[in-house]
């Protein structure tokens, strides 16, 4: 895996097109190079750059870094569904609130202040931008505080602050509606993505002969380990 670092974002894009350029002639009538990118912003400046330099390109392929991550395991892994993402925690989310907007509960109640916030609120605009707040701040939890998820998940107190309170439980109701094989963190996402990749038999990433990762300033330790697992079996730059 070859990692790239210039003041210049113009020298990054020089060098992307110099790779794509060396991978092209062995694409295919339908192969494609693929270039993972952090957000649909920098894909479209990417791409009218790409433009600009060589013209209407054929043949690549923009993608998300952790939906592609997710992807290659939900393939090349029976047993388990993939990572859960900030979409399934959003409907999930909606689903418990929804119910607990609808529920009389006591001011000892672990989700009282969702409740009390909820009772004020405009119901169906207010309850939807908290769903996604919420699912927001679960998805840094996967990153970077799995520790905290897994000790939520057991019942267990981490911090013994109110904001925990509710928290782990709303925590712990959307774990009973996952399936059984969803992961929840990125730790758990890539101890699986190593069991699929050691018993792939180099076939664990199908239909791609490369990855290009442009315009991502950090990655998380849990990421980066996935990222070096499958420059093991293509190249990744």
């Amino acid at each position: 895996m070859d990692i790239i670092a210039h003041s210049h974002i113009a020298v990054l894009v020089d060098l992307l097109l110099s790779d794509y350029q060396k991978h092209r002639n062995n694409l295919g009538a339908f192969g494609e190079y693929t270039i993972a990118v952090p957000s649909k912003s920098i894909e479209n400046w990417l791409t009218s750059e790409i433009v600009k330099r060589i013209g209407i390109s054929s043949g690549i392929r923009f993608e998300s870094l952790h939906k592609l991550l997710n992807s290659a395991l939900r393939c090349g892994s029976d047993e388990y569904s993939g990572l859960v993402d900030k979409q399934q925690l959003s409907a999930i989310l909606f689903k418990l609130l929804s119910d607990l907007n609808e529920k009389e509960i006591g001011s000892g109640h672990s989700l009282i202040v969702l409740k009390t916030w909820l009772d004020k609120q405009n119901q169906a605009e207010s309850l939807a931008q908290l769903c996604h707040s919420i699912a927001d701040t679960f998805e840094l939890y996967q990153i970077y505080r799995p520790d905290w998820l897994d000790a939520w998940a057991d019942n267990k107190v981490v911090l013994d602050n109110e904001a925990e309170l509710w928290q782990g439980e709303l925590w712990r109701l959307i774990c009973a509606e996952l399936p059984e094989s969803a992961l929840l963190h990125r730790e758990q996402l890539t101890s699986a993505f190593e069991v699929m990749v050691e018993h792939s038999e180099g076939n664990a990433f199908k239909g791609l002969t490369q990855l290009a990762i442009f315009g991502v300033n950090q990655l998380d330790a849990a990421t980066l380990a996935q990222v070096r697992l499958m420059g093991g079996q293509l190249p990744v730059c």
